[in-house]
């Protein structure tokens, strides 16, 4: 579980800005480990605290935000990807470059958002849309990036901890089955993290 992010945490934007490079390439790389590419067209990046707190900086960067209630807004906003107890949260892209492939392929993705899920042997636990779209306004095609929560039950996070099983994520959609296995190392990191 990820501890809140205050306004604190913060750096004022004259301090980011001299420590933005080394930031930015310390999350590049954090994210670079802690993403799961899952087939040719999704992948997962885990989210933790330091991501987030990231994001957060970068949105008061780019909107050069110094009132309190309007940064209050952006951590109350990206704190919404932060894991709560006995769970991971994850950013999954759609990421089809070609535009001609996109545009034919979004349509049969539609619903991708619920159709994955993490399987450590005969535990698992499907992802849960962290933000999701009201039914009177669903498009009928899959968006490019969605925020998602996996509650692990006990046997999953034990599965996760002992690590004696390969952890999966898997895509179970009627026109996308894939599916990757996560990296020793990744899953001994978010053992720590639940």
């Amino acid at each position: 579980m990820a501890y809140p992010i205050r306004q604190e945490d913060l750096l004022p934007l004259a301090e980011y800005e001299r420590v933005r490079g080394e930031r930015r390439a310390a999350v590049i790389r954090t994210r670079r480990f802690r993403r799961v590419e899952i087939g040719p067209w999704l992948s997962v990046v885990f989210e933790n605290r330091d991501s987030v707190l990231y994001q957060i900086q970068e949105m008061v960067r780019v909107e050069r935000l110094t009132e309190p209630g309007k940064i209050q807004f952006e951590i109350d906003t990206y704190s919404e990807l932060l894991p709560g107890p006995g769970e991971l949260s994850g950013t999954l892209f759609v990421e089809i470059m070609k535009e001609d492939e996109r545009r034919r392929a979004l349509p049969g993705l539609a619903g991708i958002e619920r159709a994955l899920r993490m399987r450590a042997g005969g535990a698992v636990s499907g992802g849960q849309d962290k933000r999701p779209i009201d039914a009177a306004f669903a498009r009928p095609l899959a968006a490019c990036v969605y925020y998602l929560r996996f509650a692990l039950p006990p046997a999953l996070r034990d599965a996760l901890r002992v690590a004696a099983e390969p952890v999966w994520l898997e895509a179970q959609h009627p026109r996308y089955g894939h599916a990757a296995r996560l990296a020793p190392a990744l899953v001994v990191e978010l053992a720590r993290e639940i």
